[in-house]
């Protein structure tokens, strides 16, 4: 079994090195330890390197899943977390083909509608919530007490 842990903050040559890093990875479970609340671009790389790994994936998280770490723990075949884990979206304003975008992939990896992901990502606000509507959202599969 292999493990990431991925920081507080994923930009630029952490992303990337993160990225390298799990391409790099020989088949077989891979468990992410998330406990993430920032980032760049970057983490879509690294989400998009966790999903095409051979083997099953696994999020666990810690205190947060927010922005950047919301994006890498969503990657993640399935995911757990604790009863005081803190989460948050958001989208960008004036950026409806990127909202979108963003939206439909929360939707295919989630249980929760494109239209309410595309909903709360247009107004550009920081939506934040805990582990019960994230276990709703069927954002989580498992909350660990």
């Amino acid at each position: 079994m292999q493990h990431l842990y991925v920081p507080k903050d994923i930009r630029g040559e952490v992303g990337i090195a993160l990225t390298e890093e799990v391409r790099a990875m020989p088949p077989g479970s891979l468990i992410v330890h998330v406990d993430c609340n920032n980032g760049d671009a970057s983490c879509w790389d690294l989400a998009e390197a966790i999903i095409a790994h051979e083997g099953a994936t696994t999020a666990v998280i810690g205190d947060e899943a927010k922005s950047a770490g919301l994006i890498v723990a969503c990657a993640c075949d399935h995911r757990a977390c604790h009863t005081h884990t803190q989460f948050l979206y958001h989208g960008f304003v004036g950026q409806e083909e990127a909202n979108r975008k963003k939206a439909a992939w929360f939707a295919a990896r989630t249980g929760r509608a494109e239209a309410g992901w595309y909903a709360m990502a247009e107004t550009g606000e920081l939506t934040e919530f805990n582990s019960d509507e994230a276990r709703c959202w069927d954002i989580i599969h498992e909350v660990i007490h």
